[in-house]
């Protein structure tokens, strides 16, 4: 018996597309939405995932807005000014440090269990960030040690491919996101964090 998981991200972003997300979830087209802790709209998020009932996983961010954790406690993931760098200052950077990740995404899933009262299923990552070089380790570390059991690994299925109008911007990230997703699957393995054995979501954005 195969089994099909259609994950709606991003619960939390915005009004709208929170209002979205979760028509969506009620009429059956998404199994599973995957809630941002730290953004504009996480609150109002947070208030229609408990009225509806919604089932939600964790979509760890380490690229937009500010830490759950301390700033001066996770010096490496922030800039001047506390806040993320963002996504392309994110994927172009190496210097993340171990505890720093570790210690950001434990105050995420804490977060989670404060507002929903359990440890969430399945954690995946904002823009990907969980396949980065410098956060698969501890990303699947964490995981493990929390008892958390399942993620995505986005290796793109070979017959969904970039339409010929998708910038060559994001092209590039996605071949990025699928390389950096092959090397992590070994470490996802070594910590017993399963994953979907195709996916489809990188070529389907926009």
């Amino acid at each position: 018996m195969k089994r099909l998981v259609v994950v709606a991200d991003d619960f939390g972003y915005g009004f709208q597309r929170n209002l979205g997300i979760l028509d969506c979830y009620l009429n059956q087209s998404v199994s599973v939405v995957s809630i941002l802790a730290n953004c504009k709209h996480t609150d109002h998020a947070v208030r229609l995932a408990i009225q509806h009932k919604v089932a939600l996983s964790l979509h760890f961010n380490l690229t937009e807005g500010k830490p759950l954790s301390c700033g001066t406690d996770v010096s490496s993931l922030i800039d001047d000014d506390g806040m993320f760098w963002g996504k392309p200052q994110f994927w172009g950077g190496r210097g993340y440090l171990y505890d720093d990740i570790v210690r950001e995404l434990d105050a995420q899933i804490d977060w989670f269990v404060d507002q929903f009262g359990s440890l969430p299923t399945r954690v995946d990552g904002h823009q990907h960030v969980h396949v980065h070089p410098n956060v698969r380790e501890a990303f699947a570390a964490t995981l493990s040690r929390r008892g958390i059991k399942e993620t995505r690994l986005p290796i793109e299925h070979p017959s969904s491919k970039p339409h010929h109008t998708t910038p060559a911007t994001r092209v590039k990230f996605h071949n990025t996101v699928q390389s950096e997703s092959i090397l992590s699957a070994d470490v996802f393995d070594k910590h017993r964090v399963s994953y979907a054995t195709n996916f489809i979501g990188l070529n389907t954005m926009g």
